[in-house]
């Protein structure tokens, strides 16, 4: 499956800081996400994904409106969001 980025292929890079040379907006963004601070959610619509496990939710699911973890102390969490259905993977 192609990774892409404002719709365009991410060919494969061997290190993050060829992949943030190439796509220096990544960068920018995930600077932007972790200046923010953190928020209370309420847990009746919390998905939490502890490690080894993963979820798949769509925007129609009245039950689930956040997915999550912060689970990762030695581990990667990768969150994708299928733009043409709104499908959120963690």
């Amino acid at each position: 499956m192609p990774l892409l980025t404002r719709n365009k292929r991410i060919e494969r890079v061997s290190s993050a800081a060829e992949l943030f040379s190439k796509h220096p907006h990544l960068k920018e963004s995930a600077q932007q996400f972790v200046s923010r601070s953190p928020e209370s959610v309420d847990p009746k619509q919390l998905l939490y994904v502890q490690q080894r496990e993963f979820a798949v939710t769509t925007p129609a699911d009245n039950s689930v409106s956040i997915l999550g973890s912060d689970d990762a102390t030695t581990c990667h969490l990768v969150v994708l969001r299928h733009t043409a259905h709104g499908l959120k993977f963690l």
